[in-house]
């Protein structure tokens, strides 16, 4: 009897302790625990460590094509050059076009069913080309002009030809369709050259 009265006397102070520090599912009064919210944290958009660089901002620019301006047609004619004669076809007189200037650009393009000579010239010096008709030299293998002409442009013996001519100075210019270029003393009646020739304005 004596053990189990001791073993009894230890569980009552046991079983006080455990009444005093024992918790109760319920209680009144206390704050709730703190819930955690959960957040998004932003990526880096650089490595760790890396110097932040400074946001590009992209600029829209759009340029216009660049576009040759559309060529002005001048002349678009036909006409004979009768053999042993010339035609002019004056920028001033027949074409409206007062002063031609420098750096200004005119396409040409002749075709005719016989060779004749073509040439661009000052008007200044017309006077030296119809009286003097082309001489042939066999040392250049071409026609020659009166010093003094000197053409802004030839083409010998054309039949078909395109080109620009680029004006060198101020001044009035002339197309010339010129026929003359016959052997010494041989002269052929009626026959004529039809030539057609188109004249633009390119810039």
């Amino acid at each position: 009897m004596k053990p189990l009265f001791v073993l009894a006397l230890l569980m009552v102070p046991l079983l006080l302790v455990c009444g005093c520090t024992g918790t109760t599912s319920e209680e009144t009064g206390a704050a709730a625990p703190p819930t955690a919210t959960a957040t998004e944290t932003a990526l880096p958009l650089t490595p760790p460590g890396t110097p932040a660089q400074p946001t590009a901002t992209t600029v829209a620019t759009t340029s216009a094509p660049t576009t040759e301006p559309t060529p002005t047609v001048l002349a678009d004619e036909g006409t004979a050059v009768y053999a042993g004669n010339w035609k002019q076809i004056s920028f001033t007189a027949d074409l409206g076009v007062e002063y031609l200037y420098p750096g200004e650009r005119y396409e040409v393009n002749i075709e005719s069913d016989q060779p004749i000579n073509v040439l661009i010239v000052r008007d200044n010096v017309m006077s030296l080309f119809k009286t003097n008709p082309p001489e042939w030299s066999t040392n250049d293998n071409e026609w020659k002009y009166y010093p003094g002409v000197e053409p802004v442009v030839q083409f010998d013996e054309v039949t078909r030809k395109t080109f620009v001519l680029t004006v060198p100075e101020l001044g009035r210019y002339s197309l010339l369709l010129d026929g003359r270029m016959s052997p010494q003393g041989v002269f052929v009646i009626n026959d004529a050259a039809i030539v057609d020739y188109v004249i633009k304005k390119l810039s």
